[in-house]
């Protein structure tokens, strides 16, 4: 007796629903994960690496105060056996997809571990965002993760407000993801960057400063100035930026609302090359300690294009002396002239470090300022 046809279609959906089933062996409810959001690594002291995983602990609603975390550390030769380890200290398992902060500890770059080696487990393992942002936690990186300011609604949200500038604005913070530190790292004619995040008191923290690396080690730490500077190049977006100059012994401050950077190479005719820096500025006055008529703003348009000239150029001429290039001058080097491995290391060896500067500036003050004198 043959089944009718209804019958049929349903046995067949019932198999086909079955075999589906089967691909979910892995998965785990919710209930039984642990949402990793912030990753801090540290040197070990009795062995390489100290690995910590900021747990958020769910909280019934978001709240001031409702940051509710644990931190489960453990030192290892590799990062992979320190989180097999630790699965062995919580009863649920690790969720990595939330993780958006990775904190490396500030004396772990001082070390002859090449940045490869540190960076590689990040790079490999599969639910580990490229999106994370990366920093250096100073004193380390379990400070960064400890803390815990009141303010907070989220586990390690100030992180995240500062980064993704959902919060604060600021032409300090320099916000580097992990695809772009691992595109650093492995392009030539553009050296890593991180930047560097302090603890202060009340668990607050300070976003104010960043390190420069060549491919293998940390080499050079920025001032706040240093930072701002470079991150106009870094940011092309950015925005709330300051700019202090002085007239005559008197110190002015412009606000910045509209901020355009652009950079190149060019060869010249007996081979050498000129790198060119151009930055175009428009704001208004924000501070004065003298009055400032009207008619007194292009002086200090001028006097703001050359303080712009003098710092950009010091800066620039500081990473050329370090053999640094975080700036990707040698990028576009690259992208504009047919280079092969030769003419790559006389870039590297002549041309970058015998190159002149060409800087120029474009400031314009729209106004003196609401108080007009």
């Amino acid at each position: 007796m043959r089944p009718s046809a209804p019958l049929w279609r349903t046995a067949l959906l019932l198999l086909l629903v079955c075999s589906l089933l089967t691909g979910c062996y892995g998965f785990k409810d919710i209930d039984k994960r642990f949402f990793v959001v912030a990753i801090g690594i540290d040197p070990g002291k009795h062995r390489t690496y100290k690995v910590m995983l900021k747990l958020a602990i769910p909280s019934p609603q978001e709240k001031f105060g409702s940051n509710r975390s644990i931190i489960v550390e453990e030192e290892a030769d590799t990062m992979a056996e320190a989180v097999r380890i630790m699965k062995g200290k919580v009863d649920k398992e690790f969720d990595f997809g939330h993780a958006k902060a990775i904190i490396f500890g500030n004396k772990l770059f001082d070390s002859e571990i090449p940045l490869q080696v540190t960076m590689d487990w990040f790079l490999r393992r599969r639910d580990i965002q490229l999106i994370s942002w990366t920093g250096i936690g100073y004193p380390d990186a379990y400070s960064i993760l400890q803390a815990s300011p009141r303010s907070e609604r989220l586990p390690s949200n100030m992180l995240f407000l500062f980064f993704g500038a959902a919060g604060t604005e600021t032409g300090y913070v320099v916000s580097e993801f992990l695809y772009d530190f691992r595109r650093r790292m492995t392009e030539r004619g553009l050296d890593p960057i991180m930047p560097i995040i302090r603890l202060l008191p009340e668990d607050q923290l300070n976003i104010t400063s960043m390190t420069v690396f060549d491919k293998e080690h940390r080499r050079m730490d920025l001032s706040p100035e240093e930072t701002k500077i470079f991150n106009s190049f870094y940011n092309n977006k950015i925005d709330k930026v300051d700019l202090a100059f002085e007239e005559n012994g008197h110190r002015m401050v412009m606000s910045i609302d509209q901020l355009a950077t652009s950079f190149g190479v060019r060869r010249n005719p007996d081979g050498s090359c000129t790198l060119l820096a151009r930055q175009t500025i428009h704001g208004l006055m924000e501070e004065s300690q003298t009055p400032i008529p009207e008619t007194h703003l292009p002086e200090l348009e001028k006097l703001a294009e050359a303080a712009v000239r003098e710092r950009t150029l010091a800066l620039l001429q500081k990473f050329q002396a370090a053999g640094l290039d975080p700036i990707g001058f040698g990028l576009k080097y690259r992208a504009s002239h047919w280079v092969d491995d030769a003419d790559w290391q006389r870039w590297q060896h002549s041309f970058y470090p015998a190159a002149n500067f060409e800087v120029t500036s474009k400031v314009n003050i729209r106004s003196p300022g609401i108080m007009i004198n």
